[in-house]
């Protein structure tokens, strides 16, 4: 009977010692609520809303339709990567990932392509958020053997892509979220250039009062080729630089992936 009052004592000593050290300690263990996300769905070659855009959630295949202004959202949703598809009879299906994290709406803006009008291009589309306000896509475009073109804000490129530079900026926002696309001429699997492509992003108003850096950005490169999503890039948590150099491309499409920062405008090729 000693021995087993003995035990019983020791028990509760080892069980009052390991709640006095779990409580004094560093607990492991982590309490995450839950996070949503929101955006706007808009047209890739204008930056117009897309209403009835049916988006489903992959993993419940819980879905929501967009309203008059492009805008859906979901909420509920256990932090980590989630997989939403968007369609429309008019414009190219598009799958994406979104991070969710606790407490945090996510931004969900994304562009689709016009399902007539992505034959035969290459398209570049640059989203963001809401700060900073004015992110700039740039293209570096080989013209001969020895000199470059750049397609900006102020100098778009030829509406009429069977035109030089074969390419065009179709959409410059500086009011936040984008899209601003970069369409280049790919016909019968090739650019019209026969050397390499080079696009990159600029924070505009970098170093500015009160202007965000790119890290705040959640600024989103999407590459795609004949309406089919090729290359996705996710802005750095940690740039605080103006110019984000994201990739080189041959003129086959083929994509060799940059994505460094500098505070110097990335050089040219040629």
């Amino acid at each position: 009977m000693k021995n087993l009052h003995l035990s019983k004592a020791l028990f509760f000593l080892l069980s009052l010692g390991s709640f006095i050290f779990l409580s004094c300690g560093k607990s492991e263990l982590t309490f995450k609520t839950k996070g949503s996300i929101s955006g706007t769905v808009s047209d890739a070659s204008n930056g117009n809303a897309i209403s009835g855009v049916t988006v489903t959630h992959s993993l419940d295949s819980s879905t929501t339709t967009t309203d008059s202004s492009g805008d859906f959202s979901f909420s509920d949703l256990s932090p980590g990567v989630h997989t939403f598809s968007f369609d429309h009879g008019s414009y190219t299906s598009q799958t994406a990932n979104f991070g969710i994290e606790s407490s945090t709406a996510a931004n969900g803006n994304i562009s689709l392509l016009n399902s007539t009008l992505s034959t035969n291009i290459i398209s570049i589309v640059l989203t963001w958020g809401a700060a900073p306000n004015d992110l700039d896509s740039h293209l570096y475009i080989p013209v001969g053997e020895s000199s470059t073109t750049e397609i900006l804000h102020s100098s778009k490129g030829d509406a009429d892509r069977a035109d030089p530079p074969h390419a065009y900026l179709d959409v410059d926002d500086t009011e936040k979220y984008g899209p601003e696309t970069t369409t280049i001429r790919f016909n019968l699997g090739a650019t019209d250039y026969n050397r390499t492509y080079r696009f990159f992003v600029t924070n505009y108003a970098h170093g500015g009062s009160g202007i965000k850096n790119f890290n705040e950005s959640e600024a989103v490169v999407r590459v795609y080729k004949n309406g089919t999503l090729e290359r996705t890039w996710n802005v750095s948590t940690s740039a605080t630089e103006k110019y984000w150099l994201v990739f080189d491309m041959a003129s086959d499409g083929t994509i060799t992936s940059r994505d460094t920062y500098s505070s110097s405008k990335p050089s040219t090729l040629y």
